[in-house]
């Protein structure tokens, strides 16, 4: 069964389609990080992009000796694409370094690649493979959108975790088989986007006009959670959680009654296998412009 792993991007930044209740205050923040770390959690991701999340996050863990045993995922996330050598290493350690400050920690658990486009550059992984052996990372993993680019990323041989987007509406790390090579290769999987930024929890009223060919499966989603009498919040995080290819669900919350909710989840029963073999023939071909926000809302 997979493990939860605590993104933090609505706890430093609106984020989310469906997004209710905007920049969350310190206080706020502190709260849920409090329940989280009570409730087990034990691993929690963030990026140097995700507003002030960074900053806050250090805040909080600096104050409290229990989060002391909280592993730190955080993401590269300034362009080097076209740099030479030394500029690409300038770039990144000092991205890193800052990281480090805003957390305040003296090493990171794991530092992804934010962008694919880095994957392919050899002088990034050398710069990245540097800054383990220094013990600054402890793993080093990339964040993708494309089935592809996992591939690539895994067969180069050099990353220890993998984070990709995977719902009920978006199976493509399952169908293909890329989480399964994860898998024999020694990566540690993370999934991202349970929810797809809560578009699977609106009503279909509410989903923007540029996304509106996911009506239908929305309507057919509806109709197997009646068939089955299944709770919505329960079939989309358990289709996740008990699926014994994926290591960790990073998820995110703007409250902490949502977290309670998705902790409560972890204890919960399986879905009936009927349910989840009609999910799989029902979701498993829809076009990436409708299941990948990167695209949401473009031509």
């Amino acid at each position: 069964m997979a493990d939860l792993c605590l993104g933090t991007a609505q706890l430093g930044m609106k984020y989310g389609i469906n997004n209710k209740v905007g920049k969350l205050n310190e206080e706020t923040v502190f709260d849920i990080l409090d329940n989280a770390i009570v409730k087990d959690i034990k691993v929690i991701d963030t990026a140097s992009i995700y507003g002030e999340a960074e900053k806050i996050i250090g805040k909080y863990l600096s104050k409290n000796a229990v989060g002391k045993n909280i592993k730190i995922i955080s993401k590269q996330c300034d362009v080097v694409d076209k740099m030479n050598t030394s500029d690409i290493e300038m770039t990144i350690r000092k991205e890193l370094e800052r990281s480090l400050s805003h957390l305040q920690r003296q090493y990171l658990d794991g530092y992804l690649l934010h962008s694919y486009r880095e994957v392919d550059n050899m002088e990034t992984l050398k710069v990245l493979q540097s800054l383990k052996n220094e013990g600054l990372i402890r793993n080093i993993g990339v964040s993708v959108y494309e089935v592809d680019e996992a591939e690539k990323a895994i067969e180069g041989g050099q990353i220890d975790y993998l984070q990709m987007p995977c719902s009920i509406f978006d199976q493509r790390g399952l169908k293909t088989g890329i989480f399964t090579k994860a898998r024999e290769n020694g990566v540690t999987v993370f999934t991202r986007s349970a929810f797809l930024q809560g578009l699977l929890m609106m009503k279909k009223e509410e989903v923007p006009d540029y996304l509106k060919g996911l009506i239908p499966y929305l309507d057919k989603f509806e109709e197997l959670l009646i068939n089955y009498g299944l709770e919505r919040r329960h079939a989309i995080i358990k289709f996740i959680l008990a699926n014994p290819l994926i290591d960790y669900m990073v998820f995110g919350v703007e409250t902490r009654e949502q977290l309670d909710e998705i902790l409560r989840e972890k204890e919960t029963e399986k879905l009936p296998e009927e349910f989840v073999t009609e999910v799989k023939q029902e979701f498993n071909n829809i076009s990436p412009n409708l299941i990948l926000p990167i695209h949401w809302g473009k031509e």
